[in-house]
């Protein structure tokens, strides 16, 4: 069982039935140790661009006739899969993709991350990085800076009963916040532009 088994195109290690183009499987008792990698890559060098790289590549077409691949497409996914009611369920992913129109030295790419709610089993895109680097949580229409279009947002606090909550004095564009909202000790100053409830 701990071999090699290539079936019907597959590779298993630790595994005599391979479902996917590649399996490694271990039992309880090594999966038991935390601190035991399924999988780990090992490289020395003078230099941290040789660093071990995990690829993902994806195109349209075939493999011999590739084509561009589109906006929006996932080019690469890491998914988290756990055992619950007779089957194995997705918690959550983490996508690499296409941000844009791809061409000759242009690849806009984005980082999107899902999670799967309480009550659900289909993962919803929750947290995006997008191409120019803006960020959007409960939108993927982020286009500077933050965009938070979903839920309550503390700072300084856990348990925001606003679409802000602000506990202690925060400064934007400076070190020294000097007024304040409401209360005591309780302040912004923004210098330059803020969203909230918003992309743009």
């Amino acid at each position: 069982r701990g071999g090699l088994v290539i079936q019907n195109g597959n590779v298993g290690i630790g595994t005599t039935g391979p479902e996917f183009s590649f399996v490694i499987a271990h039992g309880s008792e090594a999966s038991a140790n935390t601190t035991i990698p399924s999988v780990a890559l090992r490289k020395a060098f003078s230099q941290d661009w040789y660093a071990p790289v995990f690829l993902g590549q994806l195109s349209a077409g075939e493999l011999n006739a590739p084509s561009d691949v589109q906006d929006r497409w996932d080019v690469v996914r890491f998914v988290g899969e756990g055992w619950a009611n007779d089957r194995y369920l997705e918690f959550g992913r983490i996508g690499i993709g296409v941000d844009g129109t791809p061409g000759f030295q242009d690849s806009p790419g984005r980082i999107s991350f899902y999670t799967s709610p309480d009550g659900a089993f289909a993962v919803v895109e929750r947290m995006t990085v997008r191409n120019n680097g803006s960020v959007g949580i409960g939108t993927t229409l982020s286009t500077d800076g933050l965009a938070i279009l979903s839920g309550n947002v503390g700072i300084g606090t856990w348990s925001p009963a606003n679409r802000l909550s602000i506990v202690g004095n925060i400064g934007i564009g400076t070190t020294t916040p000097y007024r304040r909202i409401a209360g005591t000790n309780i302040g912004l100053v923004a210098e330059g532009n803020v969203g909230i409830g918003t992309w743009a």
